[in-house]
This record gives C-alpha cells, sequence and structure tokens, in this order.
C-alpha cells in the first residue's frame, strides 16, 4: 500500500483509549496554537508515550499517533515522513490529497548517472522546505527556523518569493498557509520529518511549536526502536525459516553442571525428522533421555572437549543406534557466544548403503566379465578337446567294428573308449559353464524332477547327513533340460553334503514359486538383462561350514575347488546350464552357520505335457550308398568321419573349411547325397556354407555338427537341416543321422 492509501486508510480513524482528548469538530476549527491547554498537551503526550510502548505494528501505531496529533491540534493535515536509506518517503499520511503526496514523496534531487545527487558533505541534495529541515540547512530564512531546527509559518504566501525556499510549489499550489515542519531525532541523527499543513492562517505560535518539538525526541526515538524491533523480529523470522529449511539436522544444546549434562534447547525440522522427535516434546530434557546412543558413539565427548576449548570440532562418521532410530550419523560441533552447543548432524545412512551397492554392483560385474572370460576359454577349450576326443572316441569305434567279437583287444579298446567318455564329460561340464552346453528344452516339472532323483540322492550324501524335501504344491513348469537340471541338482546336494563333513547335519532341497522384480534379479548371479515375473526356484540349504567372501567371489571359478578331490567343474557347470536357460542364482552363506543356493528359472503357464523319450534307433547292419560331403577344419575329424562314412558304404568328399566345401557341393551337386557341415570353421563359417548349398539345391539334406548345443542354431535353421550331430559322436550316431536324413 502506498503512502496516498494509507493517508486514505488512517483518515477518521480513532483510538478509543484516546478519544476523550479528541475536540468536537467544532472546537478543531476554532483551536489554535495557543489555546492548547496544559493538561490537553499532558493528556497527548501521555496517549502518544502509551501507543508508543504498544506492540502492535509499526505502522498501526504511527497512524494511530498522526490521528492523535490531527485531533489534538485541528491541522487538517498531517503526515509522517520516515528515513529509507538516503530517502525520507512518507510513512503515514492523514489528510493529503493522493496526488500531493505521490509529487512529494522523494525528496533527493533527480539522479545523475543512475545516483542521486551529493551535496559537500557527499550527503543527498534533499529538495524544498522538508530537504532543508530534515538537512538541518535553513540557508537565508533563518528567523522561519527554531533553534531545534524546526520551520513554522502562519502565512506561507508571504514567503513564496524567497529564492530557494520553496523549490517545489506543491505546498502552494494546495493552497497551504500554516506550515510546520517538525524533525524526529534518536541519538542525535535525523530519523523522520513531522509534517502539518493548514489551509488556513495563524494556526501557529512558537510556544505551541516548541511543544510539538517536545514530543518529537519521544517520537523519534519510538521510530528508532520500533524499526530495531521490527528489524530483530524479521532477522528472527530469517534465521528460523534459514534453520528450518537447512536439509542437516540442528540441535542446539544448553550445558548444565559445567558440561556434565546437556539439555536440548532447539532443532530444526530436519533434526525432527533424521531422529523421529517432535519438537514441544524434547525441548528442555537431557540429550540422553531423548538420544541415549550418543554417549556410546563418542558425540558427547566431543561436546565436552568443544564446551572447554571453543574450537570447532568434526565427529567422524559413527552408527548410532537406540530402541527407536538407527543409521551413519556424521557431525559437526560449534561453541556459541552463549555458552550454548549446535550440532549439525547430516545422516549418512542412505549414502552408505548406496556406496555398499555400488560396491556390490562393480563386484557383480567383475564377476560378470570374468565369469565371460573365462566361459569364452572354457568353450574354446571344449570345442578343440572334443575333435581331438572325436579322433579318439572314432578310431575306437571303428577298431571295435573290424575286430572279432572274442578278440583280446576289445577290452584295450572300450577302456580307451571309457576313458574318451569321461573327458567328453568334462568337456560337456565346460560347455555348461560357458553357457554353449547341450540342451534338450521342453516343459519340466520340477517336483517330479526331484521325486524321481530321490533315491540316486539318498545314496550320493555322506552318512549323518539328513535330507529333507518341501516341495511346492501345484508349481507351474520350467522349460529346461532335464538332464542338465537333474546335473545342477546332482551338484548342489553333493556339495552340501561335503560342507557338512564327516559330522552329522540337515540338507533341505525345496521347490516355490516367487515373483522377482528387476532389483531383486539384480542383486543375483547371472543379472543378465532377465525379465521380472513369476520365477519357479529349487533351493538347496545346508548347515555346513559355510564360506568365507574369498570363496565366495571365486565360487564360480572353472577348476577353483576347496575340496582335497574335486575338479573344481560342478559349480562351474550348475553356472553355465543356469546361464543357458535364462534363469539366476542367489547365494547365501555364512562360515559356521551352512549356505543356501537357490536356482531360480522362468516359469510356464499351463500344466507339463507329456513328453516321449528319446531313443537312439538300432543301426545294425544298416548300409548305404552315393556321394556324401564332409566338411570340418580338423584334419583329425576328417579321417574319423571319412572313415566312419566309407564302412557305412558312401562314397566321400572332405573339404577343409566353408568356403571348400561351396567350392565341392557347386561342382559335384549332382551325386551328393548328403552334406555334414561343421558348425564352426574358418573363413566361410558352417551357417554361411548351408545358405549357399541349399541356394544351389533346396532338398539336399544336410547334418550339422558341432561341439556346441543345438540351441547354437536359429529356428529357422533348425528347420532347414535334416539333423544335428554332436561333438564327439560314436559310430552309430553318425550312421543313424545320415539314414535319417536320407530317408526324410
Amino acid at each position: 500500500m502506498n503512502c496516498a492509501d494509507n493517508a486514505q486508510r488512517r483518515s477518521g480513524k480513532r483510538n478509543p483509549a484516546t478519544a476523550p482528548l479528541s475536540p468536537t469538530s467544532e472546537a478543531v476549527g476554532a483551536q489554535r496554537a495557543g489555546e492548547w491547554l496544559p493538561d490537553a498537551r499532558r493528556q497527548l503526550t501521555v496517549a502518544i508515550l502509551q501507543r508508543l510502548n504498544a506492540a502492535d505494528e509499526h505502522a498501526d501505531v504511527m497512524g494511530d499517533i498522526l490521528t492523535l496529533v490531527r485531533d489534538f491540534t485541528g491541522f487538517t493535515s498531517v503526515a509522517i515522513r520516515l528515513r529509507d536509506g538516503d530517502e525520507f518517503p512518507y510513512y503515514v499520511t492523514d489528510g493529503f490529497p493522493r496526488g500531493f503526496v505521490e509529487r512529494e514523496n522523494a525528496l533527493c534531487e533527480p539522479p545523475s548517472l543512475g545516483a542521486p545527487v551529493r551535496g559537500a558533505s557527499e550527503t543527498p541534495a534533499l529538495a524544498c522546505l522538508c530537504g532543508r529541515v530534515l538537512s538541518r540547512n535553513p540557508g537565508e530564512v533563518r528567523s522561519c527556523f527554531t533553534e531545534n531546527g524546526s520551520f513554522w509559518t502562519n502565512n506561507a504566501a508571504d514567503l513564496a518569493t524567497v529564492a530557494g525556499l520553496f523549490t517545489r510549489s506543491s505546498c502552494l499550489d494546495a493552497g497551504f498557509q500554516s506550515i510546520a515542519l517538525i524533525p524526529l531525532s534518536a541519538q542525535r541523527q535525523v530519523v523522520g520529518l513531522l509534517q502539518l499543513a493548514d489551509t488556513r492562517a495563524n494556526r501557529l505560535d512558537r510556544d505551541g511549536v516548541a511543544f510539538l518539538e517536545g514530543i518529537g525526541p519521544a517520537i523519534g526515538i519510538a521510530l528508532t526502536r520500533k524499526h530495531a524491533q521490527a528489524a530483530l523480529r524479521e532477522s528472527e523470522e530469517r534465521y528460523r525459516a534459514m534453520f528450518d529449511r537447512i536439509p542437516a539436522g540442528v540441535i542446539v544444546y544448553r550445558p548444565e553442571r559445567g558440561g556434565k549434562e546437556f539439555v536440548i534447547a532447539d532443532l530444526n525440522r530436519a533434526a525432527e525428522q533424521m531422529d523421529h522427535l517432535e519438537k514441544a516434546k524434547v525441548v528442555g530434557r537431557k540429550v540422553l533421555e531423548v538420544l541415549p546412543g550418543l554417549e556410546r558413539s563418542g558425540l558427547l565427548g566431543v561436546f565436552r572437549r568443544v564446551l572447554t576449548t571453543g574450537q570447532p570440532e568434526s565427529h567422524p562418521e559413527s552408527f548410532y543406534q537406540d530402541d527407536r532410530i538407527s543409521g551413519w550419523r556424521g557431525a559437526m560441533v560449534y561453541r556459541l557466544p552463549s555458552g550454548e552447543l549446535v550440532c549439525v548432524c547430516t545422516d549418512e545412512t542412505q549414502r552408505r548403503q548406496a556406496e555398499n551397492e555400488k560396491r556390490k554392483l562393480e563386484v557383480q560385474l567383475r564377476q560378470g566379465q570374468k565369469l565371460e572370460s573365462l566361459g569364452v576359454l572354457a568353450g574354446g577349450m571344449a570345442h578343440d578337446f572334443n575333435n581331438l576326443l572325436m579322433g579318439i572316441l572314432g578310431n575306437a569305434d571303428l577298431a571295435m567294428e573290424s575286430l572279432p567279437v572274442f578278440s583280446e583287444a576289445r577290452t584295450n579298446i572300450q577302456d580307451i573308449g571309457t576313458t574318451a567318455k569321461r573327458a567328453a564329460e568334462l568337456c560337456r561340464q565346460m560347455l555348461a559353464y560357458s553357457g554353449q552346453g547341450q540342451f534338450q528344452i521342453r516343459p519340466t516339472d520340477l517336483n517330479e524332477l526331484v521325486r524321481e532323483m530321490a533315491r540316486l540322492l539318498e545314496f550320493s550324501i555322506r552318512k549323518g547327513v539328513v535330507l529333507c524335501y518341501d516341495l511346492a504344491d501345484n508349481l507351474p513348469a520350467v522349460s529346461a533340460d532335464a538332464t542338465q537340471v537333474r546335473q545342477v541338482v546332482m551338484n548342489l546336494i553333493t556339495n552340501a553334503s561335503d560342507a557338512i563333513g564327516s559330522r552329522s547335519g540337515r540338507v533341505q532341497l525345496s521347490t516355490g514359486i516367487t515373483k522377482c522384480d528387476r532389483e531383486f534379479l539384480r542383486r543375483t548371479y547371472l543379472q543378465e538383462d532377465l525379465p521380472p515375473g513369476q520365477y519357479v526356484y529349487l533351493q538347496v540349504a545346508d548347515n555346513g561350514c559355510g564360506m568365507d567372501e574369498e570363496t565366495r567371489e571365486r565360487l564360480f571359478d572353472p577348476f577353483f575347488t576347496t575340496k582335497t578331490k574335486g575338479r573344481g567343474l560342478g559349480l562351474s557347470a550348475v553356472l553355465g546350464i543356469i546361464r543357458g536357460h535364462r534363469g539366476a542364482i542367489e547365494i547365501w552363506s555364512e562360515p559356521g552357520k551352512g549356505s543356501m543356493f537357490r536356482v531360480l528359472l522362468p516359469a510356464l503357464d499351463g500344466a507339463v505335457s507329456a513328453t516321449e523319450e528319446v531313443r537312439t534307433p538300432d543301426v545294425t547292419g544298416w548300409r548305404g550308398s552315393g556321394t556324401v560331403l564332409l566338411a570340418d577344419d580338423e584334419e583329425t575329424v576328417r579321417v574319423v568321419g571319412e572313415r566312419m562314412l566309407q564302412k557305412l558304404g558312401f562314397t566321400v568328399v572332405t573339404a577343409v573349411d566353408g568356403r571348400a566345401a561351396i567350392e565341392q557341393f557347386a561342382a559335384r551337386a549332382a551325386e551328393i547325397r548328403c552334406v555334414i557341415l561343421d558348425l564352426t570353421m574358418p573363413h566361410v563359417d558352417g551357417r554361411e556354407a548351408l545358405e549357399a548349398i541349399l541356394k544351389v539345391s533346396p532338398d539336399v539334406p544336410v547334418i550339422v555338427a558341432s561341439g556346441y548345443s543345438e540351441e547354437a542354431l536359429s529356428e529357422a535353421e533348425t528347420r532347414r537341416v535334416a539333423g544335428f550331430l554332436r561333438k564327439p559322436y560314436h559310430f552309430a550316431d553318425l550312421a543313424a543321422a545320415v539314414r535319417d536324413a536320407l530317408s526324410r
């Protein structure tokens, strides 16, 4: 609200406490300064002092005083100017026209280059009569000024011709005749101006002006005090707003008994929220009654040192805990000039949790990268070993086919074959670890699978170990290779039994279904962007020796084992099998408390349908004819494969890679009845060769051979091939694959 609005608002306002002082309208019209009676003057002074000491708003008090002065003096227009920086704008007015107030509000001379015009003393040059009084510069008209610096006149028109007096004509234009300008001072500083004006002449005398000068200092002092109080309130409000909006928790403590005890004097909102406190209930209480955990955290020791030395001290992050709250806290303690202590606390719990989570993710990332690298290595080694074993098993099979039934050499060759099969099993485990194992994926009921294995599992555990089952009802099916899942179950059960050792113990095998969100899956092993949803779990828990952190970090590394006779491939194979099934593994273990392995597989909708058992057909005595193209980059595989095919009655054309296979087929397409392609070859691999060969002759049967899983082929490629041979394959496997391909 501007000064003119103030004037309108204040006009006619009366304070009930001072109403008896106000003369009637008729009296106001006749009353002059000489008629201001002593009793009335005393009553006015008392009334003004009472209003000045009131606790009301500053502007309201000044407005009431202005009304008292106007009613007492009978002047038509009164106002108070108040210092505001270099200016003295109107603070409250009563009776002055709005236009007058707006024109005369600013007293500083028009600015030059953005700053007010200043005199020789560097004080702003103030305009017109008000400016002279406020500047204590009477100039050439000292006769109109009192010794105390007030200006007054009963006929302003007579002074209109005095040069430099009325630099503005507003008072004259408004028709004011009687004018009094009383400076308001406090501590020898002019803080404002009491301005009286009336269109009637002869309203003043020297005694009346002296009376107004007498009440001026009281008003000036009150103005200063009110301003100071307002500034203090504003400062307190600003402090309180800052105090309550600081994100850190701030608690003010008052020391008692020489620092042996501390009482809560104040706290901000952040501290209330952080420590779950209510300010109204804790202020004035001893700190250990409210926060008993401070003694254990060591913070009270910091309080006592800061109280003694006066030096701020930080308290390292520590874990605070009591019956209500717990968490990591950081603190800084200061001593105020009053002797009180300020403790600024930060809640570091979320940051600590985030850092721990980040470290876990980094460990998981490193673990994932390590597993991926080892998987590539294991897969490559298994592929190469399979090719070598192909030569051993193939030649052993050919030798067995050539030897008489009663030959003594057959026993030795059978031993060679048995040993080679064990080596092939190791290769399969390595491929399983790399996620490239050979899977026959079908809907599988884990409960039924476990029940089928129950007797075998009982024989696989140590004496003194009890195997318990907790199988959930109505368990959904999973899409899995039953043989591979059996290997997972067997490895986990035998590991759990071995962890218990020679003492008595318990292993529990459980199944169930759980809903997994992305956050949960992210904390598991193999969290390779698995979709959230329903997962069937198979859990094996034991009360054995447990594992430390170092063991857990290397748990799935190939060839890492804590057993004296272990090969270190069991859990590696488990990890690879679960990876191949797009599943995850959750692990918990502590030294001396046992371990828990939970395998998670995506749940399928619907019941498990019966599946036919896959049987290898009998190929005894079967022989073929015609030409077969055999492409493989390993010479051993080509030689053994060629001999096997020749044994079956075929003419064999070999190729060292995919490019040679394409060239050979293009040259002899009319006579080639069947093609056997290795999936992984240099220059041009089996996939590219398959495309090129089928483009030349779409009907020729093509068999793909690989040490990797059939899952390595896409669904479209699987439909286009006539068969799949897993390396290392036997003579009977090759014969069955070729026979079935030719009969399609």
